[in-house]
C-alpha cells in the first residue's frame, strides 16, 4: 500500500500566490464574455500583495507549526552571547522563530518555549540541584521576543538551530492546510478597514 504523506509542503512564488489570493478574494476566475475596465481605482493585486505579505510573516511569527512544514536549518544565523549560566541567543534577521537550539555541551537540542509555560521551571534555576544541565536544557522566548538558553558558559557555541526563516516577499513555502486560513484573513482584515 502506497502512502501519501500527510504534509504537502507548496513552494509558491509570489505570482502564484498572488492568483490564489485573487480566487480567495472573488476576484478570479473573470468572466471572458464581459470586459470592464475602471482608471480611478486601487490596484487591488498591489493591496492584496500587501495582505500576503502581512499573512506570511504573521504565520511566520505566531502561526500553528503544522501550517509551516518543517522549521529549517538556521545554524549558521544564530550566535550566543553568554552570561553566567545562561546564554541570550542572537538571530540573523530574517529568522522569524526560533523553534530549537543546541548548544556545544549539550547532550540534545531544546525546544524553544514562551516564558509564560516554564515559569516554574525558570523559578528552578537559582538551585544548582534543580537547575537545567546539558541531558535536560531549556530555551525560552521572554515577553519582548529574547530567546535565552541554560547551561552555557564562556565556550558555548550554536550546535544546531531550527527556525522559521522569512525568505523574503517572492517565495511563500507553507503547508497546503495553511490555504485555508486565506480567506479568515482577508475577511478580518476588511472588517477592519475604516468607512
Amino acid at each position: 500500500m502506497i502512502r501519501r504523506s500527510t504534509d504537502m509542503i507548496l513552494n509558491y512564488s509570489s505570482q502564484q500566490m498572488l492568483q490564489t489570493w485573487r480566487r480567495c478574494a472573488g476576484l478570479e476566475p473573470v468572466g471572458s464574455a464581459c470586459s470592464v475596465q475602471r482608471f480611478d481605482g486601487i490596484d487591488i493585486d498591489s493591496r492584496l500583495t500587501e495582505m500576503m505579505r502581512q499573512w506570511m510573516l504573521g504565520l511566520l511569527d505566531n502561526g500553528d507549526f503544522r501550517l509551516l512544514g518543517p522549521p529549517a536549518d538556521a545554524t549558521p544565523m544564530i550566535n550566543v552571547s553568554v552570561s553566567g549560566y545562561s546564554a541570550d541567543i542572537v538571530a540573523d534577521p530574517a529568522v522569524r522563530r526560533l523553534c530549537t537550539i543546541r548548544l556545544s555541551g549539550w547532550q540534545r537540542e531544546a525546544d524553544v518555549v514562551d516564558e509564560a509555560t516554564i515559569v516554574s521551571v525558570l523559578a528552578l534555576q537559582a538551585n544548582p540541584f534543580a537547575r537545567a544541565g546539558t541531558s535536560s536544557p531549556i530555551a525560552w522566548r521572554d515577553k519582548s521576543g529574547i530567546v535565552h538558553a541554560i547551561p552555557a558558559d564562556g565556550s558555548s557555541t550554536v550546535v544546531s538551530a531550527k527556525a522559521y526563516i522569512d525568505a523574503g516577499p517572492d517565495v511563500y513555502r507553507i503547508d497546503e492546510r495553511a490555504l485555508a486560513t486565506i480567506n479568515q484573513f482577508i475577511n478580518n482584515h476588511l472588517n477592519n478597514l475604516p468607512i
